[in-house]
C-alpha cells in the first residue's frame, strides 16, 4: 500500500538564498553596434540635423521643415502574419505555435467539479487549461470532461513512474480523455538519481501515448549541486518536451531563475513555463495586487510561453502551502473568490493576448536597468545600443525622478521569422521587492536612432501592441533631432509595453 504524499514536496521553492554565479549570462548582445550615421550615407527621408524643430510628425513631403518622414504602407500591417512551418519544429515548440496558449491555475485534490465551477474556471477566471494534481487521472479528468466546456484542455501530474500514486492509475491505463496537453512528470527533482528515475515516466507516456507532450518542472536542487547542473542534466537525459519552473520570489531571484530556465530553453529548442506565486503559508505577506501583476507579465518579458497560478484551489493544505490567495476559504469548490481572483482572472486575459504575439517570438536578450550598479540580478546586464541585435535604440534612461525615487526596469528583445525586431518593456517596481522600490507609475525614455534605417522604416511611430482589444496601434515618437527619435514609456508599477518598430511587415500573431 502507498502512503507516500505528494504534497511533502509540491511546488515549495521558496528561495531567498543567493544563486551565486554558476548560471550562463541572460543577455547576448551579437547584434550591431548603434551610434551615429555617416552623413554621406544618412537616409534622405530623415530629418536635417540642426535641432531646430520641436517635435511634429509629418510626411515625407515635410521633411525639409525638419519633422520626421513617415514612409510605411498603413495597410501593409493588415497582412497576415505567416510564420514558418511548424512541422520543421521540434514537437514542444510546435505545439506553443500551433495551439491556444496554455494558461492555468493548479487543482489539487478536489474530486470532480460541479459543471457550475468549470464554467467560473473557464468563463470567470479566463484559464486556457486545466492542470490537475494527485487525483487527476482518472477521477477528476473525468469530472471536467463531464461539464463539456468547449475550452476544456488539460494536463496532470504523474509519480516519477507515469503512475498516480493515490489513485493507482498511470498513464496508458485508462482512455485518454478528450483535450488531453501532457504529463508532468513528477515535480521539482531534487537529485541526479531523481531525473533518472523519471525516465521511467517518460518513458511510459512515450510509449502509451505519444502524442502527449512530456512536462519537467524545477524547483532547487539538493546542497552541493547546481540548479544548471541538475535542469541541464534533466533536459539532456529525458529530452522533456517542455520545461518549467517555480521559485515564488518577490525578489532578484525570481530574474536570476527566470533568465536560467530562459537560457536553456533557448540553448535546447525548449518552450518553456513558469508556476506564478498564488499560494499563502502564514510566514510570508499575500501578494499586493501589483505584486501579482508584477509576478505574471514578468515571465512575458523573458519569452516563456505557458503560465500557470501556484495555485487556485487545493484540499490538501500542509505546512509549506497552507492556502490559495485567490479565495475567502481554502478546501472546497463552491467557495467564493475574492479581489485576487477578480485581479488574476484579468491578468489572464492579458496573459494570453501577449502570448498570442510572444509564442510566435524567440527571445534574444533580456536587460535589466537597475537604480544602481550595486543592485543588478545575478547574469544581467543593463541595456547597450546593439542589444540582442536591436537595430536602432541607442539608450534607455528613466525620467522624472527627484530626491530618493527609485525606478527599476527590464527589457526583453525578440525577433519573429522574419528577422523583425520586437522589444517588451516591464516596470520592475512592485510594493514586495525587498529594497524600497516602488513607485505607482514610472517613465522611461528610449532613444532610437534611426540613421541606419531604409527608406521603408517610419521614423514616426513604432507599432504597440494593445492587450486589451488585440490589435496594434501607433505609438508616436518624439524627434530629437539629426536622426534620432524618441519613445517616451509611462507604466504603472508591474506593467508592460510590446512594440515593434514600424518597417510595414505584419504584427506576430499566432495564426
Amino acid at each position: 500500500m502507498l502512503v507516500w504524499i505528494p504534497w511533502l514536496w509540491l511546488g515549495c521553492s521558496v528561495s531567498t538564498a543567493p544563486l551565486g554565479d554558476v548560471w550562463g549570462p541572460v543577455t547576448e548582445t551579437s547584434g550591431p553596434t548603434v551610434g551615429p550615421s555617416d552623413p554621406s550615407t544618412e537616409d534622405t527621408s530623415t530629418p536635417g540635423t540642426d535641432g531646430t524643430d520641436t517635435g511634429e510628425t509629418g510626411d515625407a513631403s515635410t521633411s525639409d521643415t525638419g519633422t520626421l518622414a513617415t514612409t510605411t504602407d498603413p495597410d501593409a500591417t493588415d497582412l497576415p502574419y505567416v510564420p514558418d512551418d511548424p512541422a520543421t519544429l521540434p514537437k514542444g515548440l510546435a505545439w506553443i505555435r500551433t495551439e491556444r496558449p496554455f494558461v492555468s491555475g493548479l487543482t489539487v485534490n478536489l474530486g470532480a467539479p460541479p459543471a457550475a465551477e468549470v464554467d467560473r474556471y473557464y468563463g470567470d477566471f479566463h484559464a486556457t487549461a486545466t492542470h490537475l494534481w494527485s487525483t487527476g487521472v482518472p477521477d477528476e479528468v473525468a469530472g471536467w470532461e463531464a461539464a463539456q466546456h468547449p475550452d476544456f484542455r488539460w494536463v496532470s501530474w504523474t509519480d516519477k513512474d507515469g503512475v498516480n500514486p493515490i489513485t493507482g492509475v498511470g498513464v496508458g491505463d485508462v482512455p485518454v480523455a478528450a483535450g488531453r496537453i501532457g504529463y508532468q512528470i513528477f515535480d521539482e527533482p531534487r537529485t541526479l538519481a531523481e531525473v533518472d528515475e523519471m525516465q521511467v515516466g517518460v518513458d511510459r507516456v512515450r510509449s502509451l501515448d505519444p502524442d502527449a507532450l512530456v512536462l519537467f518542472n524545477f524547483g532547487n536542487p539538493d546542497d552541493g549541486l547546481s540548479p544548471r547542473t541538475l535542469f541541464e542534466y534533466a533536459i539532456v537525459a529525458s529530452d522533456p518536451d517542455v520545461i518549467a519552473y517555480d521559485y515564488y520570489s518577490d525578489d532578484h531571484g525570481e530574474y536570476e531563475r527566470a533568465g536560467l530556465v530562459r537560457d536553456l530553453g533557448l540553448q535546447y529548442d525548449k518552450p518553456y513555463w513558469r508556476y506564478i506565486d498564488s499560494y499563502g503559508d502564514h510566514t510570508r505577506p499575500e501578494p499586493d495586487l501589483e505584486d501579482l501583476r508584477w509576478s505574471a507579465l514578468l515571465g512575458l518579458v523573458y519569452g516563456y510561453s505557458g503560465h500557470t497560478w501556484f495555485l487556485y484551489q487545493t484540499d490538501a493544505p500542509t505546512a509549506e502551502v497552507v492556502y490559495t490567495t485567490l479565495f475567502d476559504t481554502t478546501g472546497e469548490w463552491s467557495q467564493s473568490p475574492n479581489p485576487q481572483f477578480d485581479a488574476v482572472a484579468e491578468l489572464n486575459q492579458e496573459l494570453e493576448s501577449y502570448a498570442d504575439t510572444i509564442n510566435m517570438l524567440t527571445s534574444t536578450a533580456v536587460t535589466y536597468e537597475p537604480m544602481s550598479v550595486l543592485y543588478m540580478p545575478n547574469d544581467h546586464v543593463p541595456f547597450r545600443p546593439g542589444t540582442g541585435g536591436d537595430p536602432y535604440m541607442v539608450s534607455a534612461v528613466s525620467q522624472n525622478l527627484s530626491g530618493i525615487a527609485t525606478q527599476e526596469w527590464s527589457m526583453g528583445f525578440f525577433v519573429d521569422d522574419h528577422d523583425e525586431t520586437y522589444v517588451m518593456v516591464l516596470n520592475a517596481n512592485h510594493p514586495s521587492a525587498s529594497f524600497p522600490l516602488y513607485r505607482p507609475s514610472g517613465d522611461l525614455r528610449l532613444t532610437l536612432d534611426f540613421g541606419s534605417a531604409p527608406p521603408s522604416v517610419d521614423r514616426t511611430v513604432v507599432e504597440r501592441f494593445d492587450p486589451d482589444t488585440g490589435s496594434v496601434v501607433p505609438e508616436p515618437l518624439t524627434w530629437l533631432g539629426g536622426t534620432e527619435a524618441a519613445l517616451d514609456v509611462t507604466l504603472d508599477a508591474g506593467d508592460v509595453l510590446l512594440f515593434k518598430y514600424a518597417t510595414g511587415a505584419p504584427f506576430a500573431r499566432r495564426p
